[in-house]
């Protein structure tokens, strides 16, 4: 079982450090690999995967979309990774 979150970012957007709480105590978990992905740089992959907000996260379970998190509290985006693990 293979959880992805993407986290979406720009340089110009500081707000992205809504996520970083989780993003800091999520390293125990090897099931769940987080990546960012700046937005200006990387348009390519944000198309791809829907990015039209910042921050977004979007979750992947098994390479399959299983959720997505605009701009939403660091305890509801654990939450939603929570649900999508245990997919």
């Amino acid at each position: 079982m293979t959880v992805t979150v993407i986290n979406s970012h720009a340089e110009f957007k500081q707000i992205i450090n809504s996520g970083k709480p989780v993003l800091a105590h999520k390293p125990e978990n090897s099931h769940v690999g987080f990546y960012k992905v700046n937005v200006d740089e990387q348009d390519q992959i944000s198309k791809e995967v829907g990015i039209k907000a910042l921050p977004t996260f979007i979750i992947f379970h098994n390479g399959v979309k299983a959720g997505e998190d605009v701009g939403r509290s660091p305890y509801e985006l654990e939450q939603l990774v929570k649900r999508a693990a245990a997919l």
